[in-house]
């Protein structure tokens, strides 16, 4: 690592020490969805150029088989970049939608936690219900905001 790197790191830790928590969250999230989002795009294109029908199938292979030859017909043709094509706008999208959904479990997990184990009920029924609320609160939010970001976009 040279010299510049380190010192470049050393100011981000910096930076992010300064943060709240769910300004740690949010950046946390999204990085993660978006790194999610990049490691398995090959895949996801391939399995878009598949339903599409715009490579030639072969029909007398299997899927797996159908699959590789794809994958091999787009390496040569096109390169191994091709397999990220169109990923940036896929992680423009996944960015906000993770660092909302995870910045929101987080945020209704702590509430939650707060007043909830009381010890009138079973530690292991508080964390079931916890969770059940957590994931059930999240997923309603962010699909409602997510929903709103992309339709009524300019």
């Amino acid at each position: 690592m040279t010299s510049f790197q380190t010192t470049l790191l050393v100011l981000m830790l910096g930076y992010l020490q300064e943060l709240s928590d769910a300004q740690k969250s949010l950046i946390s999230g999204g990085i993660a969805g978006s790194t999610g989002k990049t490691m398995t795009a090959p895949l996801s294109r391939l399995t878009v150029l598949l339903q599409v029908g715009a490579v030639q199938q072969c029909q007398h292979r299997g899927a797996m088989q159908s699959l590789v030859h794809t994958a091999n017909n787009i390496l040569k043709r096109e390169g191994f970049r091709s397999f990220w094509k169109g990923n940036f706008t896929s992680v423009i999208h996944r960015f906000p939608y993770s660092a909302i959904n995870f910045t929101l479990y987080e945020k209704v997990r702590d509430e939650l936690c707060k007043g909830l184990f009381d010890r009138t009920l079973p530690s292991y029924l508080c964390n079931y219900y916890y969770l059940m609320m957590c994931t059930i609160y999240v997923f309603c939010d962010c699909l409602v905001m997510i929903y709103v970001m992309s339709h009524y976009t300019i």
